[in-house]
């Protein structure tokens, strides 16, 4: 008889592994059972380690098993809104710098957040300014002076991608 057995000092103990995981009696092979979501049992942790021990009986031997969960590009970046105002004077000098909401994306590493891009306009540019913590949020730049008899209203598209393979954005 081979059983599952939860252990409590592991990086992330799994209180029923058997939702995730199961053992065939007949070869003693481990197989998932059911998706494992890295974000949902880790969030933003880097490692995420499942452990447990299998308990083998006649005769008794105690088996301890650590799983390293892998992130997968699953997630794209979200923004918290969708649409972002801003309103900007047209005595506003051309410089003039707007820091916009930035996207998140809750995978880890190289799949999470890394670029973003504006859509194709005469009077903005877009630069991307790097916080101390290490988060890359959006920075609006006014490149020619506005005027509001000529156009009153600009809209744009602001895109957030990731590093995955293939490619996820999300847009504002």
């Amino acid at each position: 008889m081979l059983r599952i057995s939860t252990k409590g000092n592991s990086v992330l103990c799994l209180k029923s592994p058997e939702k995730y995981l199961n053992i065939n009696m007949d070869n003693g092979n481990l197989y998932i059972a059911d998706r494992i979501d890295r974000e949902k049992l880790c969030g933003a942790s880097v490692d995420c380690v499942l452990t447990f021990d299998s308990v083998v009986e006649n005769p008794l031997n105690i088996f301890s098993v650590k799983i390293d969960i892998k992130d997968i590009n699953d997630n794209p970046p979200k923004f918290h809104h969708d649409t972002l105002t801003l309103e900007i004077s047209e005595s506003t000098s051309p410089g003039a710098k707007f820091v916009l909401q930035n996207a998140e994306d809750l995978d880890i590493g190289i799949n999470s957040l890394i670029s973003y891009k504006l859509s194709t306009n005469q009077y903005f540019a877009l630069r991307e300014k790097v916080s101390t913590d290490g988060s890359v949020f959006p920075e609006l730049i006014l490149e020619k002076p506005l005027d509001r008899e000529t156009q009153d209203r600009h809209e744009l598209i602001l895109t957030a991608s990731d590093g995955g393979n293939p490619v996820q954005t999300g847009t504002a």
